[in-house]
C-alpha cells in the first residue's frame, strides 16, 4: 500500500543477526549509531544509516527523533523474571534475598546463562532484555 501513512523513527539502532554463544559476540549484532527505521501498515519496510535510509523517503515524510535512544526491532514482550520460576509466594523482600540474587548470581557462570539462552530459544521465545536486580557488594 503506498499511499498508507509511513512511521520513520531515528537514533541509534542495535539489531541482532545470530547467537554470541555460537558466533563470536562481535559478529552477533549490528550498532548504526545514526540510524532510521521506517514502517508502513506496522511493518519495518527499512532500516539502516540515517542520511541513506532517508534518500529514500519523500521529503515529506515526517521523522521521528530519539537521537541518544537505542532503537530496537522484533521485540515482543521482552520481559523475563526467570528466577519466579523456583519461588514460592514470600514477602517481597524475602523472596529477593531468597531466590532473585542468589539466581541472578547463578548467571555470573556462562554455562548457567547458555541453558537459560538456550532454553529461551528453544521454546521460541526469541529475544529478551534481562535486568538484574543484584547490587555490587550487597
Amino acid at each position: 500500500m503506498p499511499d498508507a501513512p509511513v512511521t520513520a523513527l531515528r537514533g541509534t539502532i542495535v539489531s541482532f543477526t545470530g547467537d554470541p554463544f555460537l558466533i563470536d559476540t562481535a559478529e552477533s549484532y549490528v550498532h548504526e549509531p545514526d540510524g532510521l527505521i521506517v514502517c508502513r501498515n506496522g511493518i519495518i519496510e527499512a532500516v539502516g544509516a540515517y542520511a541513506s535510509v532517508r534518500a529514500t523517503l519523500p521529503s515529506n515524510v515526517p521523522v521521528t527523533d530519539y537521537s541518544g535512544c537505542i532503537l530496537s526491532t522484533g521485540f515482543i514482550d521482552t520481559h523475563v523474571q526467570a528466577e519466579m520460576i523456583a519461588s514460592p509466594g514470600k514477602q517481597l523482600l524475602q523472596w529477593v534475598n531468597d531466590y532473585i540474587y542468589p539466581a541472578e548470581e547463578a548467571f555470573a557462570d556462562r554455562a548457567v546463562a547458555k541453558v537459560f539462552c538456550d532454553t529461551l530459544i528453544r521454546y521460541d521465545h526469541g529475544l529478551h532484555l534481562l535486568r538484574g536486580l543484584s547490587a555490587i557488594g550487597r
